[in-house]
This record gives C-alpha cells, structure tokens and sequence, in this order.
C-alpha cells in the first residue's frame, strides 16, 4: 500500500501580505518529503478572524478528504490559529509552533488590537484551544523559540505537554527564517516521525 501524501502547510504571521521568501523558504520542503503549502490567513484586512479560520479549515478538510496526512506549521501569530484548527480537526497528524505567540493574549500591544484584530481573537482562541488538547494531541506538538525574542518572550511559546524546544536565534524575524530554511530539516523530521493519529 503506497504511503499517503504528507501536506504540510505552512501559516505566516503579521505582515502576511509580503511573503515571498517564507513562500519560497516552505516550497524548498519538498525535498525532505512532504508536499508544502502556503496559506496565508491574511491578518490585516479587517475581516473578523472566524470567516478566515474556517477558510483554514475548509482548506483542511479539502486534503483530508483526498487521503493526505496534514500537518500544520505556524510561525508567530501563524501558530495561534494552527493550535485552534488542531483542536478542531484532531485528525490533523502534528503541529509546528515557530515563535507563537499562544500565551498572555491580554498583554498582546494595542496596534495589533487597531490593525490585526483577528490575531488578537485567535490568540484568546488559542489560549481555550491548548485547554482542550489531549495529551495525545500535546504530544504531537512541537513549540520552538528563540534564546532571545523580545516580541514573544519564550514563555509565550511555551505549550504544557508538547515538545518544546529553544533554538538557535535571536530575535523573532531571524528566528522564524532559520526555522523556515536551515532549521526545517530537524522540525519536519519530527513531524515525519509522529505515528499516525489513529483519529486520522
């Protein structure tokens, strides 16, 4: 029986608008054997954080049912509505969290509130999300995160229960590129390595 397509789809942070590197970092994934995707949730545009969530998961839902296995990677505010869509599609086979900000959405600053107000609503989401996964589902996480990030201190990426894991870098914009390009090898062996979601 031939092995199932692993997708991987890769979910950027603010700034979503300007992602050609990211998106030229995720389709180089393809060469330790999975098939990359780029869904950008588009943060900016005003729209209310639901109606993209469950374009999120109609995209989801579009692979599941042609038999792939799906794996999410998150960078920053990427990582909020990665945990969200895992808690509601526990057929998801792993989670990347790269820099998320999943903790301490109170203390998210007031320009996020005025111009990525769907962020803010994922992150509290976020937050209920995490309460909710099994310790099976924790253990098919991965949070990493930098030595040091002043815009998501390490504690804000910390998830009970999953692997998390300080890598090399410092500041969130050159932590999150390592981890798309040199440190993919490592964060996308771990998610090949997952034995199937019996939930699959």
């Amino acid at each position: 029986m031939a092995k199932p397509i692993h997708s991987v789809i890769y979910i950027p942070g603010i700034g979503d608008t300007k992602t050609t590197f990211q998106e030229i970092a995720a389709k180089s994934w393809r060469f330790w054997g999975v098939r990359p995707h780029t869904f950008p949730m588009r943060w900016a545009d005003q729209q209310p954080f639901e109606p993209k969530f469950q374009r999120l998961l109609a995209y989801i839902d579009d692979l599941l049912a042609q038999g792939h296995l799906v794996s999410l990677v998150g960078a920053s505010a990427g990582a909020t509505v990665a945990l969200n869509a895992f808690a509601a599609r526990p057929q998801i086979h792993g989670v990347v969290c790269i820099a998320g900000k999943v903790n301490r959405a109170h203390a998210i600053g007031a320009w996020y509130h005025q111009n990525a107000s769907s962020f803010v609503e994922s992150a509290y989401q976020a937050q209920d999300s995490v309460l909710s996964l099994t310790t099976g589902q924790r253990a098919r996480i991965s949070s990493r995160y930098a030595i040091v990030d002043v815009i998501v201190p390490r504690r804000d990426s910390i998830v009970p229960g999953a692997q998390n894991k300080t890598v090399i870098g410092i500041g969130h914009v050159p932590t999150i590129a390592l981890q798309l390009t040199v440190g993919a090898p490592n964060h996308l062996r771990f998610l090949k390595r997952l034995p199937q979601n019996l939930t699959e």
